[in-house]
């Protein structure tokens, strides 16, 4: 199935709500505020609100997927489909008021890595 699912650039979690779910122009707008901090760390600002920001690798046996809903007609259950449209390796967290490692996102990550570890450990 991953194969099939093209393979993108990069994937920014923003602390934000916005009408508007899709491809971005990140270099234009979001990439010339960008600065390299301490260690992996990054600052940015986002309609004027600073971020503080780091890059993470999912695990090599993990992707993360962009879905979509699809909408089927005469559907009785409650199921839904979902269609792989991108694939990352690598996502970039943003925060607002706290360092970017405690975000709870980042913490899910570190939990798959313990978990496959222990399993792995039998």
């Amino acid at each position: 199935m991953s194969e099939d699912v093209p393979l993108a650039g990069q994937v920014h979690s923003v602390p934000a709500r916005i009408e508007y779910n899709g491809p971005a122009k990140i270099a234009e707008f979001f990439e010339s505020s960008r600065r390299q901090t301490a260690d992996r760390h990054e600052s940015a600002t986002f309609r004027g609100r600073p971020l503080q920001g780091v890059e993470v690798e999912v695990p090599e046996s993990y992707r993360l997927y962009i879905a979509e809903k699809l909408v089927e007609e005469n559907q009785d259950n409650n199921a839904c489909k979902l269609v792989m449209k991108k694939q990352f390796k690598r996502l970039n967290v943003w925060s607002l008021d706290e360092p970017a490692d405690t975000a709870k996102l980042l913490q899910a990550i570190a939990w798959v890595e313990i978990a496959e570890s222990i399993s792995c450990g039998r």
